[in-house]
């Protein structure tokens, strides 16, 4: 069983790797957080899938896979008195786990500029930028206003997104410039 799983997560990665977006988005974070478990890619990196153990596994499903642990969304033309009585009769005799541990890793402070540059071939260049920045002051940040603060005069907007990660300090917040689009 385990090697089946392993190669089911393996497959997911490899999808985020054959991507130029993903494999700079995963550098990005990488770069950014060198403490942080924001460091890691969601998955792990390839060699902790390959030394995975039942043990691991069985850890890290008791952490994390328990109905007091998750979120539910509930889409469509449906009653929210049907999706709470499905949810009652189907996750409430699941048991409750122990929530996982809270992250208590602050990030230390950045001193200079971190870089990456990945070559791979791509339709087009893509370029990323990440700041670390209080979470209160990221959740402020709009996209337009990110680029009219930085590139006040820019004949031609880049930017197709924004994101941030809260962190007990720092926030990453990054921006995936392309030139098809606008910002705002």
């Amino acid at each position: 069983m385990i090697e089946s799983e392993r190669g089911v997560v393996y497959s997911e990665r490899r999808n985020g790797e054959d991507s130029p977006f993903g494999s700079l988005y995963e550098l990005l974070k990488a770069s950014a957080f060198i403490a942080h478990p924001y460091h890691w890619p969601v998955v792990g990196w390839p060699s902790d899938i390959q030394s995975w153990t039942m043990e691991d596994l069985q850890t890290h499903f008791r952490m994390g896979y328990a109905p007091n642990n998750c979120v539910m969304v509930a889409v469509g033309d449906v009653k929210a008195e049907e999706v709470i009585a499905l949810a009652k009769k189907y996750l409430e005799p699941i048991p409750r786990h122990d929530p996982p541990p809270p992250v208590r890793t602050v990030e230390p402070e950045q001193k200079g500029e971190r870089r990456v540059e990945l070559n791979k071939p791509a339709e087009s260049p893509l370029l990323m930028i990440g700041y670390h920045v209080r979470a209160r002051i990221a959740r402020s940040i709009t996209r337009s206003s990110f680029w009219a603060t930085c590139w006040p005069k820019a004949a031609v907007p880049v930017c197709t997104g924004a994101s941030w990660m809260e962190t007990n300090w720092p926030s990453a917040w990054s921006s995936p410039p392309s030139s098809a689009s606008t910002p705002g």
